[in-house]
Parts: C-alpha cells; sequence; structure tokens
C-alpha cells in the first residue's frame, strides 16, 4: 500500500468530533449492542463508534452507519460482521 492509499484510509476512519458528539448524544451515550434474546447492553464507559457496516466491507462514516459499542462489545460485533480469523491476524499485526 502506498502512502497515498494509507492517507484516503485514515481520512475514511477519522469520525469528526462533531459527528462523535451527535451519535453520542443519539445513542443515549450508552453500548447499543442487543443479545439475540434482546437483552441490551448498559455500559456508559468504554465505549466506541462503531461502523455498522465495516468499511472493509463498503461502509461509511456518516451518522447513519455509526453506533456506540462498548470495549467486550466492539470486538464481538467486528467477529460476527467479518470473521473471526481475519479479526485475529488484524490484531496480531497490532502487535
Amino acid at each position: 500500500m502506498n502512502s497515498l492509499d494509507q492517507v484516503r484510509k485514515a481520512i475514511a476512519r477519522h469520525v469528526p468530533a462533531a459527528l462523535s458528539d451527535t451519535v453520542h448524544l443519539r445513542d443515549g451515550g450508552q453500548c447499543t449492542y442487543e443479545s439475540a434474546d434482546g437483552v441490551k447492553c448498559t455500559r456508559r464507559t468504554n465505549l466506541h463508534i462503531d461502523h455498522v457496516v465495516p468499511l472493509a466491507r463498503g461502509g461509511t462514516t456518516c451518522e447513519a452507519s455509526l453506533r456506540l459499542l462498548c470495549g467486550p462489545h466492539n470486538p464481538l460485533m467486528a467477529e460476527k460482521l467479518i470473521g473471526r480469523e481475519f479479526m485475529q491476524k488484524k490484531r496480531t499485526a497490532r502487535g
């Protein structure tokens, strides 16, 4: 990957502060994860902005495609959407 591709990738991943604030307000400052049996996560700390459709699958960085997930649920959803093996390789590559 050349440096221009790296810059484009970083720009696509960046969530401006105003957009992040909007998502936090919309989601009530709480994780939006809901289990298959309808139990909602109530965590309000260690929250991450998550792309509903991962960028790797064509997702975009706009309000409709972002949500709040807590630290444990963010990787859980990534594994569910992209695959455990892919995510493990990403984690290993990061060190």
